[in-house]
């Protein structure tokens, strides 16, 4: 199986929104059993979900693609960032981020 260049952008949001997902999993978790280690987990959860996000965007542009759900997930991941930890806004931007990555994922994955 040869990679297209649609076909490594699609697999780029998909691990990215898979990335957002699992720092909502990490944020939940340390609210409903908070420790050292729970806040740990949901920092580096966090940092995963930017450093995928922003792994999405670079192969969106590097491959010549619109960034509009793109950026719109990269803004969404950086709001995130910015509100207080563990709080329902800071969850709330890392849906906004998979529901757009989501979305790239299934239309570069169409453009085939």
């Amino acid at each position: 199986m040869i990679d297209t260049p649609s076909s490594l952008v699609a697999t780029a949001h998909r691990a990215a929104a898979l990335a957002c997902e699992k720092a909502i999993v990490a944020i939940r978790t340390n609210r409903q059993t908070p420790s050292s280690e729970n806040d740990w987990a949901e920092v580096v959860a966090g940092n995963a979900a930017y450093e995928a996000t922003e792994a999405a965007w670079l192969r969106s542009r590097d491959a010549g693609f619109d960034l509009e759900l793109a950026q719109h997930a990269l803004n969404a991941v950086e709001a995130s960032q910015t509100e207080e930890s563990g709080s329902d806004r800071a969850i709330a931007w890392l849906r906004i981020a998979m529901g757009a990555h989501r979305t790239a994922g299934a239309a570069f994955q169409h453009d085939e």
